[in-house]
């Protein structure tokens, strides 16, 4: 092999050098840039689900306010008079309707968006690995769905 290329004259086996000096690292850089686009779109899609999951968050924190601000003007107001009777009444059709969008919301989050348990999330738990606290923050997630979810909630429904 080395004999036959010796036998190429200066002038081929320059362009050959030089041919490969540009094609080794155009393909090493191709390469590269294939991993790197994907891991920027996996990223993206993570910031996709976490945005998802921080405006269902935000809606049921409004549910959740809307719901005790109701309350405390239910529980501040005179029922004796009839006007306000009615709308004693309407605030707890609207309590019960916010008590109602509240768990399928909660039921929603804790389907699409609790790191431990939903499909779509493989791709933040592949994020969250890399790091050495990924584990505590699904720990985290689950330990505050639970605390929320599992005795708080309960214990507020119980009182209304």
């Amino acid at each position: 092999m080395f004999r036959s290329i010796a036998n190429l004259p200066i002038f081929r086996r320059l362009f050959l050098a030089f041919v490969l000096a540009a094609v080794i690292p155009g393909i090493l850089i191709s390469v590269l840039g294939v991993f790197y686009i994907s891991t920027l779109n996996a990223q993206g899609q993570a910031v996709q689900i976490s945005n998802q999951a921080l405006s269902l968050s935000y809606g049921q924190l409004g549910n959740l306010q809307r719901m005790n601000a109701l309350l405390e003007a239910l529980f501040t107001t005179n029922v004796a008079d009839p006007g306000i009777t009615k709308l004693s009444h309407n605030t707890n059709i609207e309590i019960l309707d916010l008590v109602r969008k509240f768990n399928l919301g909660s039921a929603q989050y804790q389907q699409s968006y609790e790191i431990a348990t939903a499909s779509g999330m493989s791709g933040i738990v592949s994020i969250l690995s890399a790091y050495p606290s990924g584990g505590q923050i699904t720990t985290d997630q689950q330990n505050t769905l639970n605390l929320v979810l599992g005795q708080q909630w309960p214990a507020y429904e119980k009182v209304h």
